[in-house]
């Protein structure tokens, strides 16, 4: 996602926060999940990827197993 369609969508679920605040301050987890929260209250349906299906979800599995073995 690019940074001007993920700040649209920030500012579309929360309006009251400035685009300056949005590029700037917030974290991107939270702006993420303002996004998810937001279109899930306007009905749109909203399905968690299988991550074996993208390049970037199989490098986190792998960066997931690597933790699990250090804190065997």
């Amino acid at each position: 996602m690019s940074e001007a369609v993920y700040t649209v969508l920030v500012a579309r679920a929360l309006p009251s926060l400035s685009i300056d605040y949005i590029q700037h301050h917030l974290p991107l987890a939270q702006g993420y999940a303002f996004i998810h929260a937001s279109r899930i209250l306007h009905g749109d349906v909203m399905i968690w990827p299988d991550l074996r299906l993208s390049k970037r979800g199989r490098w986190w599995l792998k960066v997931r197993e690597l933790f699990r073995g250090r804190a065997a």
